[in-house]
């Protein structure tokens, strides 16, 4: 049996797995129960354990955890490689464009030399 604690807005501040001593049970601030499931796990969720008053069940309530400053910076260098890799793939096709022109150039000029040599002949 597990004992909840739980204070005005119902959020469980303590929990005895054992009985707990007696001066904390006179305050009936508590329930009790027999199972309690674990918290789902959620990303970018805290669980906060409450108590309903009303029908004196627990449940678990999920709000939002700030984003630390470190997953904020590593999504960032995360999209700035991602980035950098695009801009590498588009540089590489442009040099290889580059280097087809410069080739055709070449073999345009050999022509023209040719036309120019055959036309003095």
């Amino acid at each position: 049996m597990k004992y909840l604690f739980y204070d005005e807005s119902g959020i469980v501040y303590l929990t005895y797995s054992v009985a707990p001593p007696k001066n904390l049970l006179d305050n009936n601030d508590y329930v009790s129960v027999d199972f309690l499931d674990d918290p789902t796990i959620k990303e970018g969720k805290k669980a906060i354990l409450k108590i309903n008053k009303e029908n004196r069940q627990p449940f678990y309530e999920y709000i939002d955890v700030p984003v630390s400053k470190e997953k904020t910076l590593e999504e960032k260098i995360q999209t700035l490689t991602e980035n950098l890799a695009k801009e590498k793939i588009n540089n590489m096709k442009k040099d290889s464009l580059a280097t087809k022109l410069t080739k055709e150039l070449a073999n345009l000029k050999i022509e023209v030399m040719k036309l120019k040599k055959g036309g003095n002949e």
